[in-house]
């Protein structure tokens, strides 16, 4: 199994390349495909079902909120409660027995080192583990020694390995989609429409009234507004809704295309929200000597995290091999990098997921 690019903060534990296999569903013979069926204008649907996702994002939640009291100097933040959160089982869901298996040993390596970090008496600063505020007094962040915000790469961390992995790669792959459509549970519908809602609630979603929607408070459907000059969420939701109907009607093919559309548009959502932290990192550089190290930083573990996120999608432009070098790019202390460095993990991601080519300064 190969290895990360050999940062001793960050992904360091395993490469996640040939891990993920490329999966399509095949198609099934559509002797019985409704031809004439309705594709309504929202997720309105019977016997819609993702709370077995919802409580996973409310336990990524829960940690986030754990993790982030050491934003706090003096607050220590303990391995080990970090660890139960992480492996709490909420009415039989967790969110570790979801999380990519090699990430899964990955985080679990991050914990000590926030716990590390949190242990620290005095303000960060460049070489010195702590809580470093931004200039306006509005912002603190704990960081390492090198600048890392661990809190970052574990949160955004899952947001990958948990939530985009388990929708693009498990949810949308064979053994979630070629299983029954004939059978309908009350409360879930067929096994094929159930593992289809499953994949929407990884998105994040919430409903309203009887229609679902996204959740835009929160995870994927909120940080998909960062990328809507690429129109990401809309395009996500009508394939979602068509993919839906298409289930109903038997059409295999559509709900694969549809597939293949919301694997497009989220990775565009995943490589612009890492565009998007990049040049808010590139604007703190430009500041020279007043550089704000805490917005710096956070920023480029935000980034950091988003773009080591890229390769769990199975259709994904950027292989692991790929994340890893524009990662490195970045060095291994965030107190250190350069605007140069940023620009150039900018031109390596567009170069990659091309539809961002003429918007990555307006992210």
């Amino acid at each position: 199994m190969k290895k990360f690019l050999p940062y001793k903060f960050l992904y360091s534990a395993l490469l996640i390349a040939g891990m993920i296999s490329f999966t399509s569903c095949s198609d099934d013979e559509n002797n019985d495909v409704d031809q004439g069926y309705d594709i309504p204008s929202t997720y309105n649907f019977d016997n819609v079902s993702f709370s077995g996702q919802t409580i996973r994002l409310d336990q990524v939640g829960k940690l986030t909120a754990e993790m982030k009291k050491g934003n706090e100097v003096g607050v220590e933040v303990s391995e080990q409660t970090l660890t139960d959160i992480y492996n709490e089982d909420v009415s039989g869901k967790k969110i570790q027995n979801k999380v990519q298996e090699s990430f899964d040993i990955v985080i679990n390596s991050y914990f000590p080192k926030l716990e590390a970090a949190s242990m620290a008496t005095e303000a960060g600063s460049e070489g010195v583990a702590g809580v470093v505020t931004s200039h306006n007094g509005e912002k603190s962040y704990l960081f390492d020694a090198e600048g890392i915000e661990y809190t970052q790469l574990i949160e955004k961390g899952l947001m990958g390995a948990l939530m985009y992995h388990q929708a693009t790669a498990v949810y949308f792959g064979d053994s979630k989609m070629n299983v029954d459509n004939e059978t309908v549970e009350e409360g879930k519908g067929t096994e094929m429409q159930h593992h289809w809602d499953e994949a929407l609630g990884y998105f994040s979603a919430k409903t309203e009234n009887g229609v679902t929607v996204f959740d835009d408070s929160r995870y994927w459907a909120k940080y998909a507004k960062k990328t809507e000059v690429l129109k990401t969420s809309e395009n996500i939701y009508n394939a979602f809704i068509k993919g839906r109907a298409a289930i109903g009607a038997k059409d295999y093919s559509t709900r694969d295309e549809q597939i293949s559309i919301i694997r497009r548009n989220w990775e565009i959502v995943v490589a612009g929200t890492a565009v998007h932290y990049l040049n808010g990192a590139k604007d703190e550089i430009s500041n020279g000597l007043d550089v704000d190290y805490a917005l710096k930083n956070h920023q480029l573990s935000e980034a950091y995290a988003f773009i080591l996120g890229l390769q769990f999608n199975p259709e994904s432009r950027v292989s692991a091999g790929d994340a890893n070098k524009i990662a490195a790019l970045l060095g291994n202390d965030f107190y250190k990098t350069e605007a140069k460095d940023v620009q150039n993990a900018i031109d390596e991601i567009t170069s990659l997921v091309d539809e961002l080519k003429d918007v990555a300064a307006q992210l």
